[in-house]
């Protein structure tokens, strides 16, 4: 699978309209997080890749952005995970990650960033790991 990663910044405080259009524009192709709260670009590049085979096989959850979510914050419902790793009015710096690399429409209240996420954080490598143990756990309770 390829991926594309993105950085942007909002161009004003972000309301929950923004927000949702945003998420919603292309939800199964487009992923928007809140940068800041990711440890590296490998974790969020891991955690997709498993929530797409997580999702071919007989699991509660069947949307890939969701249990993304999920298993990037390690959190079991679904609201706590948006929260932990989602786009909010507070968020400074968002990454995309698009899933089939292709172009994708800016929506004019994001601008492109050199913000970035360093490509590996091999120090925290356990906790993005147990996160992602953890949520092939309770995806199939």
């Amino acid at each position: 699978m390829r991926f594309k990663i993105e950085y942007f910044h909002p161009t004003r405080i972000l309301t929950q309209d923004d927000i949702y259009s945003l998420v919603s524009a292309d939800a199964d192709k487009s992923f928007y997080l809140d940068a800041e709260k990711l440890i590296s670009e490998e974790q969020v590049i891991i955690a997709l890749e498993e929530s797409y085979r997580l999702i071919n096989r007989e699991i509660r959850v069947r949307q890939p952005g969701t249990l993304f979510m999920m298993l990037l914050s390690g959190k079991r419902q679904i609201k706590l995970a948006v929260a932990s790793v989602g786009v909010t009015p507070d968020t400074a710096h968002i990454l995309r990650i698009s899933v089939d690399s292709g172009e994708r429409p800016n929506s004019g209240i994001l601008e492109k960033e050199n913000f970035k996420l360093p490509r590996t954080a091999r120090k925290r490598d356990r906790e993005v790991f147990y996160n992602l143990s953890s949520g092939e756990f309770f995806v199939f309770q």
